[in-house]
């Protein structure tokens, strides 16, 4: 109201406004993907005042958004054109490493193997749109965690996020213990390739092993599948060839194994004088068959005189044995100088028989 000098009196009415108050806001526009990267972003909204507005961010940016920064904590202060000020703050979250989880290797079993494995699991990161992801070489990735068929060695492993967040390290498959034969026999000499017995002699089969610890062999004939024996060294007597294998296989499973080809040579030294003199003198008066140590059994011994008669038979003689060879006569008279003919069968100590004959001189 307004009243003059005059006493005139007047009214009027103004309203003075003023601006909406000042208020911001942050909001997360990406997460961090991995651990300790800088790949979050933030953005605001300011509402009211009267703009522009000046933004300074804690970290010292003034834009009204951030990019490329790491996890914690972040203050926005904002000031509009007529000083007015506001301030908020936001947490960035920064994700869990990607690590190893549970971790199963197994080593290969024997030398040269390739049955060794790794299973693994994943821990940290992200899995909200997918699980883990695996690789040995950090190009093939798989969601299968078991790792197969694998040799000795040191191996990269890998894991991966569905961020694409990897974590790598190194792990070792370890190789086998050394499991072979440190010495066999017989032993050839150089160039050989079989090893020469005659039948009826000692054969010496032997093997030495680098460790013993849990470990079980045998000896076995090859032809025939027979076992020969359960002991490192055996020996027998064999009376035919064939291929004897030493076999090992230690606790893993390992198999060691190692053979020789035994070549038989059958000698038959059976044969019967070409000469003999019945006197009676105690020298050479007997006709018998006289052969080594292999000869077993002479089975059928028989004396023919010129004209084809039997004069003399004997049958499962020793051999060696000068009384029970022919004394010279046919039936009870002696018979005169001359030459006769013989056949023996002879049996030999490993159960072959063979024939022999010849001439003899009946010397008076």
């Amino acid at each position: 109201m307004v009243q003059s000098i005059n006493g005139c009196v007047d009214s009027f009415s103004y309203v003075v406004g003023e601006p909406s108050a000042l208020s911001v806001s942050l909001n997360q526009v990406r997460a961090v993907d991995c651990y300790n990267n800088s790949t979050g972003a933030l953005g605001s909204t300011v509402e009211g005042g009267t703009s522009p507005y000046v933004y300074i961010w804690s970290n010292g940016a003034v834009t009204p958004s951030l990019d490329s920064i790491a996890s914690g904590n972040y203050t926005l202060n904002v000031e509009d054109a007529n000083g007015c000020k506001a301030d908020t703050s936001i947490s960035l979250s920064n994700p869990t490493a990607v690590g190893v989880g549970n971790l199963s290797i197994t080593g290969v079993a024997c030398v040269e193997d390739a049955n060794g494995s790794i299973q693994v699991d994943g821990t940290g990161g992200s899995t909200l749109l997918g699980g883990y992801t695996y690789s040995l070489d950090s190009v093939n990735f798989t969601g299968g965690n078991l790792f197969v068929g694998l040799e000795s060695g040191i191996y990269p492993l890998y894991i991966r996020d569905n961020n694409g967040c990897v974590y790598d390290t190194l792990v070792t498959v370890e190789a086998a213990d050394p499991f072979f034969i440190t010495s066999f026999g017989p032993a050839l000499d150089s160039g050989e390739v079989e090893y020469l017995l005659e039948y009826g002699d000692t054969l010496t089969l032997f093997a030495d092993l680098n460790d013993t610890t849990g470990a079980v062999w045998a000896w076995t004939e090859i032809n025939s599948g027979a076992l020969v024996d359960s002991s490192l060294a055996t020996s027998l007597v064999p009376y035919d060839g064939g291929i004897y294998q030493f076999t090992a296989t230690n606790a893993s499973g390992c198999v060691q194994d190692s053979s020789i080809v035994v070549k038989m040579v059958k000698p038959r030294n059976a044969a019967a004088p070409t000469a003999f003199t019945p006197n009676s003198d105690g020298n050479n008066d007997r006709f018998f068959v006289q052969g080594d140590e292999k000869v077993e059994q002479i089975l059928t011994f028989r004396v023919y005189d010129r004209w084809g008669e039997l004069v003399y038979e004997g049958l499962n003689l020793d051999p060696n044995d000068p009384l029970q060879g022919w004394d010279g006569s046919f039936k009870g008279k002696p018979m005169n100088s001359g030459t006769y003919a013989w056949y023996a069968e002879v049996l030999y100590i490993d159960g072959e028989t063979a024939v022999i004959k010849g001439a003899v001189n009946l010397l008076r």
